[in-house]
């Protein structure tokens, strides 16, 4: 684990961990709940954010154009991987898929920077059964994107992962549910092909 994804780790683990009894978006309850927004909207977890996510960007050979996710978890994150790549000389886009389309306007469902053609990296905050990233996968391939892969923070290991999978998208957690806690030492969860609001 590098330095950068192990202060990460550790950051999350101090400010988004919470153990107790919770009801998930899933409708599971849970003895514990990842609050991975107390991490992801301070400024110094942001930046280490942005860092892990534009250096596995990088080791994959990863480019894409737009950089989005389901509206509120994604939002910071989006952000902290665009402020990366911008550093790096590496622009793209941001985009935020709202939960259902505005009613006035453009009546837009995908907000920001988005243009159908765009190569997208689908973000999202923590992974359960995978619900909020697969309906960001569908809004921005609805609107003529091509999701080239997923990432989120944190992976519950509860099937989200094989989910989006079996939608032809590359996945990636940062950490799994283990790393996270220090359970695990291995490298983070990937898998390839094509209330608490834990999707």
């Amino acid at each position: 684990m590098t330095r950068t994804r192990e202060a990460l780790r550790r950051e999350i683990l101090e400010r988004s961990y919470l153990e107790g009894d919770f009801l998930l978006s899933s409708g599971a309850r849970s003895t514990y709940y990842i609050d991975v927004k107390r991490a992801s909207y301070d400024s110094r977890c942001r930046e280490l954010l942005g860092q892990v996510i534009a250096e596995w960007m990088a080791e994959a050979g990863l480019v894409c154009d737009c950089v989005g996710g389901l509206t509120l978890g994604a939002d910071a994150i989006a952000h902290a991987v665009g402020s990366e790549l911008w550093r790096r000389g590496k622009p793209v886009r941001e985009a935020s898929v709202r939960k259902t389309p505005k009613d006035h306007g453009r009546m837009r469902l995908i907000e920001g920077n988005f243009n159908p053609g765009d190569r997208v990296l689908v973000v999202d905050d923590v992974v359960t059964t995978a619900g909020s990233t697969l309906k960001a996968i569908d809004a921005f391939r609805a609107e003529g994107g091509t999701v080239v892969a997923a990432v989120a923070v944190i992976d519950r290991r509860q099937g989200g992962a094989e989910a989006i999978a079996a939608r032809g998208v590359t996945f990636r957690a940062l950490f799994t549910i283990d790393e996270l806690r220090g359970q695990d030492g291995g490298s983070p969860v990937q898998s390839g092909g094509a209330s608490a609001d834990h999707g």
